[in-house]
């Protein structure tokens, strides 16, 4: 969840930087003025981290699990995901998804979402099929599901379900019983490989108005009802999660209760790194360490925030800041100092949440008059833009070759059974069946009488660039992340109408 709550926390550690080392590598000039400090500052800070844990970015393993969030199929979408049409384009960006060599996709599905109550029994059925078939989809591309039942925001641009009024109608008791009703439709509907039932409680307060959820004791109770809930669903295979997010002032005293219950791992959450976050998820992970519990992260991603700025910038200015392409060798710093913190920990899996960003970033001139909200929807069609040209960022392709190890020298498997149709005289339908490929396939290059002509992700493709009654011959090849290429198929021959 981009939490609200965690920007309005005072700052609760002062950074000396006389203690810190320098940086890694030089800040890259296209950084403008005003960001400059900061820029310099956070990786200061994961450079002095990295120190802290003592584990080379060349040689750490990291997390048993890499995982990223399945971002078009997050609960936060709304009522639109049901729409026609909706859905095709999921199996795009899931393909996407498994070629960056993950081994997991995460889903939010935020409570009240699944809750038939809230929904009516028409949608709570169509959706119920929805995340059926997402979990389904994952599964069948071969990665491992985790599931994030949070809660869906009260507030915010992203706001499609208007939960406030619902969220006030609920006594604490009643709230309880129906986090623990979703959390088993929840694990019986997809059943997930990992259930994370609790994250962000003060997040989870703020938007649910359920104070107690904010406390030790609280949380430790709700926890308790949601692991008893999911049990009682029968399903088996899957591990529950809960956890706090780093920036929690008192997150360690949640965790030493936590660390009591039977969960199968303890999560955190990672978004800015200043103000001792980052000491603090490793004393939690500490903690869980001391208990016998292996810990897990659901969500991680830089934030860019300065110490002064804590308190003072609402979640959408701060997210909004994330889109500027000059970050993306920050972000690749973080990534690395998340993979040194999974392997110093034993982490079971490890998730990176602002999937966008290894798709597109904007460029900084050209937008940083538009206002935040703006910004925003602008860098998400621009990643789904990009996400169908099979296009990745730096900061993509540095994690791919991170967690790909060794690295992908085997090119993909030639596409097979080329097969085309005429269903219009100016058109030539192709499906041929997909390629395999040692970690995942990006897309497609499409031949046309030996001409490329066209790159798409899926195993299909419509040209509609032709003339009637002429005869044109068509091939195709398949590309990975690596830049391996298959060989080509063998041509066929399609005659328009």
């Amino acid at each position: 969840m981009k939490s609200i709550a965690r920007l309005l926390t005072p700052t609760v550690v002062a950074l000396c930087l006389w203690t810190i080392p320098p940086p890694a590598h030089a800040q890259p000039s296209a950084v403008p003025p005003s960001y400059q400090n900061l820029y310099r500052l956070m990786q200061q800070q994961l450079a002095a981290f990295n120190k802290t844990l003592d584990a080379s970015g060349s040689t750490a393993s990291g997390p048993g699990l890499w995982a990223v969030a399945f971002p078009d199929a997050d609960g936060n979408v709304g009522p639109g995901a049901l729409k026609p049409g909706y859905y095709p384009p999921l199996l795009t960006q899931l393909q996407e998804l498994k070629a960056l060599g993950v081994g997991a996709a995460l889903v939010q599905v935020g409570f009240p979402m699944l809750y038939e109550p809230f929904l009516g029994s028409r949608q709570f059925s169509e959706f119920k099929a929805f995340y059926k078939k997402v979990a389904n989809d994952i599964r069948a591309a071969g990665l491992k599901v985790i599931v994030e039942n949070d809660v869906l925001p009260s507030q915010g641009n992203r706001d499609h379900w208007h939960t406030a009024g619902f969220f006030k109608s609920l006594s604490w008791e009643q709230y309880q019983q129906a986090r623990a009703t979703t959390a088993a439709t929840v694990a019986e509907t997809m059943k997930p490989d990992y259930l994370v039932v609790l994250q962000e409680p003060d997040t989870e307060s703020e938007h649910s108005g359920q104070a107690e959820v904010n406390t030790p004791d609280g949380a430790t109770t709700l926890v308790s009802e949601l692991i008893a809930s999911v049990a009682k669903a029968g399903v088996t295979g899957t591990r529950v999660s809960a956890g706090v997010g780093s920036w929690l002032h008192n997150g360690e005293a949640f965790i030493r209760q936590f660390a009591t219950l039977p969960l199968d791992t303890i999560d955190i959450h990672i978004y800015p790194i200043n103000r001792g976050d980052l000491p603090r998820a490793l004393s939690i992970a500490q903690i869980a360490a001391s208990a016998g519990k292996p810990v897990s992260i659901s969500e991680s991603w830089l934030n860019k925030l300065l110490d002064d700025e804590v308190g003072n910038l609402g979640s959408e200015v701060a997210r909004s800041r994330n889109t500027y392409a000059f970050w993306a060798p920050l972000d690749t710093d973080f990534l690395n100092m998340l993979r040194n913190f999974a392997s110093h920990t034993h982490m079971v899996f490890a998730n990176v949440f602002d999937t966008h960003y290894l798709w597109a970033y904007l460029n900084y001139p050209k937008v940083e008059h538009l206002k935040p909200v703006q910004l925003l929807n602008k860098e998400t069609k621009a990643s789904t833009a990009a996400n169908l040209k099979g296009h990745f960022t730096s900061t993509g392709k540095n994690f791919y070759h991170m967690i790909v190890q060794p690295p992908n020298k085997s090119a993909p498997s030639v596409p097979s059974d080329l097969r085309g149709t005429s269903p219009h005289p100016k058109q030539v339908q192709l499906r041929w069946t997909a390629s395999r490929d040692e970690v995942g396939v990006v897309g497609y290059y499409v031949y046309r009488d030996g001409v490329k002509v066209k790159l798409v992700i899926l195993p299909n493709y419509l040209d509609n660039t032709l003339s009637p009654k002429h005869t044109y011959a068509f091939s195709v090849e398949a590309f990975d992340l690596a830049g391996n290429v298959s060989g080509r198929s063998p041509e066929i021959h399609v005659t328009t109408k």
